[in-house]
């Protein structure tokens, strides 16, 4: 498997060689997209990977244009198989080295890694991500973008491998600003996309992490009454925190209502190739409702997501 990377970074130097020297020489072609560093990060490509940084702007009028700019990247790759990665993400060698030598079926146009998030000063937690895809299909999204809309607009499909994990080391200090900027960023995003329920998900989820359960229900409620056909994992995923929600306020009846949605519309979607590969659904639906008729409604909890 001829594997190219495209890399989008800025201000990076202390973190851009953790990224790609142990795995660097199993790229045939690296795509470095800089968007302004000024802390040496383009020098240090230039000098000590012997990679030419090409300068790009963001767009700050367009939600900052990381989907665009990582298509530019995209675009410049020749190889059949592309790779997205970011600084602070980490792909042990030898796996890579062994998912390179598989050969993914005809239809197959991605590969679901599982996203390893090792919080500082918090529980880890395990999501999943597409990273490696076929050349040919594109990031999408005004914010939080990925490929699996790109993959179903094709008529494509993508598998789970175990080969090699992800790892994700966020810095803790970007926390808060995190935080902020991506809520704003979301409710910018919903009114331009009205129809995509990935925004509402997103702003659903962190406002029930934040207790915050009325707004929660609220962005919930309308990524779970969406019928985008892109977007069933989303649809999903905030069915099944409506469920929480509920639970959360001692709602016991309208805990079961969303239950019985959360399990009717995993019926319906289960054959989508990303729910297949959330492979919590459906022993959550199970131990749920044992839950529900428990006298612990209050423990009914949902799986940590990375937002």
């Amino acid at each position: 498997m001829d594997i190219g990377v495209v890399m989008l970074v800025k201000n990076e130097a202390l973190r851009i060689e953790g990224a790609l020297v142990p795995i660097l020489d199993q790229f045939a072609q690296v795509i470095v997209l800089d968007t302004g560093s000024t802390d040496g990060t383009q020098d240090l490509l230039r000098e000590r990977l012997r990679i030419e940084p090409i300068a790009a702007k963001l767009d700050h009028d367009q939600f900052g244009g990381y989907a665009r700019l990582r298509n530019h990247g995209l675009a410049m790759l020749k190889t059949p198989w592309c790779l997205t990665l970011d600084a602070d993400e980490r792909l042990d060698p030898a796996g890579l080295r062994l998912l390179r030598k598989s050969r993914p079926a005809a239809g197959i146009g991605g590969i679901f890694l599982c996203w390893r998030n090792l919080v500082e000063n918090a529980d880890s937690f395990d999501d999943y991500k597409c990273i490696l895809f076929r050349r040919g299909f594109n990031k999408v999204g005004l914010i939080h973008e990925n490929v699996q809309p790109s993959l179903r607009r094709h008529g494509a499909t993508a598998q789970w491998s175990d080969t090699v994990i992800l790892e994700h080391h966020p810095e803790a200090r970007k926390n808060a600003w995190k935080r902020e900027t991506y809520r704003n960023l979301l409710l910018l995003a919903m009114k331009t996309e009205p129809t995509v329920p990935r925004y509402p998900w997103f702003a659903g989820y962190a406002a029930l992490r934040e207790n915050n359960l009325e707004e929660a229900e609220h962005w919930l409620s309308l990524a779970a009454n969406s019928q985008h056909p892109h977007y069933p994992v989303e649809r999903l995923n905030a069915q099944v925190a409506l469920t929480a929600v509920s639970a959360k306020c001692g709602n016991r009846a309208g805990t079961l209502t969303n239950h019985a949605l959360a399990k009717k519309m995993f019926q319906d979607l289960r054959d989508d190739f990303e729910v297949r590969v959330n492979h919590w659904y459906e022993p959550w639906i199970d131990q749920a409702i044992d839950i529900i008729y428990s006298s612990e409604l209050e423990q009914l909890s949902i799986p940590r997501f990375a937002c």
